[in-house]
This record gives structure tokens, sequence and C-alpha cells, in this order.
């Protein structure tokens, strides 16, 4: 899911929270990327997981506006 996201060029989060058992988490927010026709707008939300190494990314998904 990560390798398929394209790059963002500009992000703006608007919140985001964890477990109670602080396992996993999760942001989300606005965001403007590089499409196949040019630069798009839309949201983002990413979740985590908490490793002993520390947090690692789960999944990275954009949606249009």
């Amino acid at each position: 899911l990560v390798a398929d996201s394209p790059p963002i060029l500009n992000a703006s989060t608007l919140g985001g929270s964890r477990a109670m058992d602080g396992s996993v988490g999760y942001t989300y927010g606005s965001a403007r990327w590089s499409g196949p026709s040019g630069p798009q707008t839309g949201y983002y939300v990413r979740v985590w997981r908490a490793t002993p190494q520390g947090w690692r990314l789960l999944a990275d998904q954009l949606a249009e506006r």
C-alpha cells in the first residue's frame, strides 16, 4: 500500500488518534500530490503501528477531493 502512493507535494494534518493500549494510531489531513495529469488535491490517512523499534507505517492512502 505505501509503495503505491504518489509523492505528496504538500500536506496539512487535521487530526489523529491512537488505540487506548497504544498499539496503533492514525493521522489524517488534506494533501496535494503529483498525479498522472498534474497536481491533485484531496485527503490522506496514515495508519501506524507501535513496535519495539518505534512507530512503523502500515497504510498510506490518498483520496481525491
